[in-house]
């Protein structure tokens, strides 16, 4: 009887260790939801987008994957309990705005964005861009310091939002070069497209200034990929890497005004140029400049702010000289230098009489026959998209007489 009951209570026993290990060797379905958006840096056709598990400031578990279509535009579902997922973008085409140069990424990732999923909850705003990888850089930075996931993506993310004006993650960019963005407003997708295009900008200049052809060795993304390094170190957008180690673009030093500065000018210039298809003046993106250089964000070292641009244009080579005797037509001219130049014309005796060259070469013709006789004042008036004025003055006489 009693090697029965022993019996009968190990096979009890068994049955319940069996019972409990049986409920634990299949976890509970994760729930699953959609993350969808744009990778931008310019629309970043066939690129891989990858989202992870955000763990100790980097990958954790692979999740799922998308492919970019021609629009940049991507949309992947995942499996995951809440919490802040890494999104990566590899590979893939994009065209730089300020010199129509197709650049192809490598297939490591170049661009990446940190969302907070909730299952549930509404779909994260998924866009990934320079602007959200610089954030995430932050948010990484910031992590390694001791802070929580939840806590550096949020703080990280909202120093950025602020000093742009917008949402990074929620705003989609619209491609400043493309016509079909020209919807007869201002809007915080124009901003945020030229706040990317001014990288675009820069970044061509920096190439001519190293002797080489523009975006082929200096790129949007290779100046991203930067000044992800660069914030990561330190949490600071300073031209400091790891170890103290300086960063540079070719012979070109980084430092807190290049991010700051440098781009709020560049996003003016690429404004001014013809590959701004958007319908609007660079005038109107004054304040956008205007915000972002004058951030006092502590990712720039709440360095002084440097006013985007005092000095007025520089008038030389005014022609007709002072005091000359004139009779008939005869042509105005000068040369204007000016980064941000915007407008030349010419006035007489205070009329505005136009400018029939280009800003930088202004030129107008005048017939000394339609004016009185004796002395008149020819003025050149130029001005900058900041509204800086020069003006340069001479004084010329008319000599209507009957052999001119």
């Amino acid at each position: 009887m009693k090697r029965l009951f022993r019996r009968c209570a190990v096979a009890a026993a068994l049955t319940a260790i069996a019972g409990c290990g049986s409920s634990n060797s299949t976890p509970p379905e994760r729930p699953s939801g959609a993350i969808e958006g744009i990778v931008f840096a310019a629309p970043v056709s066939g690129a891989t987008v990858q989202a992870w598990t955000y763990r100790d400031g980097g990958r954790g578990e692979l999740l799922g994957q998308a492919t970019t279509d021609a629009s940049g535009r991507y949309a992947l579902s995942v499996k995951t309990p809440d919490g802040i997922l890494l999104l990566e973008a590899s590979g893939g085409v994009y065209r730089e705005e300020a010199s129509a140069r197709d650049v192809t990424l490598a297939p490591q990732p170049h661009l990446r964005s940190l969302v907070r999923y909730v299952n549930g909850g509404p779909p994260p705003a998924g866009n990934i861009t320079s602007f959200t990888t610089l954030a995430s850089g932050l948010a990484d930075h910031l992590v390694s310091g001791g802070e929580t996931a939840q806590a550096a993506t949020d703080r990280g993310f909202a120093a950025f939002n602020a000093a742009l004006g917008l949402d990074v993650r929620a705003v989609t960019p619209l491609h400043i070069t493309d016509p079909g963005s020209a919807t007869g407003g201002l809007s915080p997708g124009h901003e945020y497209g030229f706040y990317e295009a001014a990288i675009s900008q820069w970044t061509a200049e920096a190439g001519t200034r190293n002797g080489q052809t523009p975006h082929t060795t200096h790129t949007s993304a290779s100046f991203v990929a930067l000044g992800l390094e660069d914030i990561r170190a330190d949490g600071l957008l300073d031209g400091s890497a790891e170890g103290g180690r300086l960063l540079s673009v070719g012979g070109i030093a980084l430092d807190t005004e290049t991010y700051r500065h440098d781009l709020a000018v560049a996003l003016l210039r690429i404004a001014q140029s013809g590959a701004n298809a958007t319908g609007l003046a660079a005038g109107q993106l004054v304040p956008a400049a205007d915000r972002w250089n004058g951030s006092t964000a502590g990712f720039f070292g709440y360095a002084p702010v440097v006013p985007l641009d005092e000095t007025p244009p520089a008038i030389t080579n005014l022609q007709p000289p002072e005091n000359s005797i004139l009779c008939g037509t005869f042509t105005a001219s000068a040369s204007v230098g000016d980064a941000l130049l915007a407008d030349s014309v010419f006035l007489l005796d205070g009329n505005l009489l136009g400018n029939q060259g280009t800003a930088s070469a202004p030129r107008i013709a005048i017939n000394t026959r339609q004016y009185s006789n004796g002395n008149h004042a020819l003025v050149l008036r130029a001005t900058d998209v900041l509204g800086n004025v020069s003006t340069l003055t001479r004084t010329l006489a008319f000599l209507n007489a009957f052999i001119c």
